[in-house]
């Protein structure tokens, strides 16, 4: 009591136990609630920046995605129309390669056609049996040619290309003459295979 008195007496009155403090005291109440405000407040706003920072980075990221995005279409419509018109290109040069290869089709065609107008008839392709061996008749006639034209200096293939092109029969009468086969066929018919 003699504190009591004392606070009374020099207008200080002690303060109340803090586990006992009221409730409704205007002062503390709204001192906590601003303090607890204001943090709320400081954390919230922390939050919003780095959640704003995140949207920005991930904007910026669909943005670049994006630019990738339409730079490789780009690219690939740009390869696309190079690629047309290399095709185009290719189709324009085998069109003219067809065109000229028909002109000398057409040109052989021509010649072999005057050629066998202007040949005598005794003196135009000889039948040569084609399922049947040769005659000697005709053996002898092929010899003489490659005699010829061995003289004049033309290789075997030739030759065998020239009795291709004429029509004369192989000596088995299948197939074609080659190279070899003129060579043989010269050298048993008793030429000297030079």
């Amino acid at each position: 009591m003699d504190d009591f008195l004392h606070n009374l007496r020099s207008g200080k009155l002690k303060q109340q136990d803090r586990n006992r403090s009221i409730y409704n005291d205007q002062y503390k109440g709204k001192r906590r609630t601003a303090m607890d405000h204001r943090r709320k407040v400081d954390s919230d706003a922390k939050e919003a920046v780095e959640r704003l920072d995140a949207i920005k980075t991930i904007l910026e990221g669909i943005s670049q995605t994006q630019k990738r995005m339409a730079d490789a279409y780009e690219a690939t419509a740009q390869a696309e129309v190079r690629k047309a018109e290399a095709l185009e290109t290719i189709a324009r040069g085998l069109r003219r390669w067809i065109d000229s290869a028909e002109r000398a089709g057409n040109k052989a065609l021509e010649a072999k056609k005057a050629k066998s107008e202007t040949v005598p008839a005794d003196e135009s392709k000889p039948a040569g049996k084609r399922n049947g061996r040769m005659t000697e008749d005709e053996r002898q006639e092929i010899f003489n040619i490659i005699d010829k034209m061995r003289q004049s200096g033309q290789s075997w293939t030739n030759i065998a290309r020239h009795l291709g092109e004429n029509g004369y029969a192989t000596v088995s009468g299948k197939g074609i003459w080659r190279g070899q086969g003129v060579k043989t066929f010269y050298t048993r018919m008793g030429g000297a295979a030079v």
